[in-house]
């Protein structure tokens, strides 16, 4: 049974760390790569995708944020 009366918590939505979005944009990269776009596979490359993720990560993070109501 849920208590009426107790207080809502609120959700802080955070972005994804660093590491893990690169580990990310590095795994589909390669993913690209072995279906033939080997261009994909440069380290410019994921680490641009890697930055974008990063970047649209946050803004998210903060949109979910200041969106609450309370």
């Amino acid at each position: 049974m849920v208590n009426a009366e107790a207080p809502q918590r609120r959700v802080e939505y955070l972005p994804p760390s660093d590491g893990d979005i690169y580990n990310y944009a590095r795994h589909i990269c390669e993913q690209l790569a072995s279906n033939g776009d080997t261009a994909c596979n440069r380290l410019e490359v994921v680490g641009g995708l890697a930055e974008f993720m990063q970047l649209a990560g946050r803004i998210q993070a903060k949109y979910l944020n200041r969106s609450q109501i309370g």
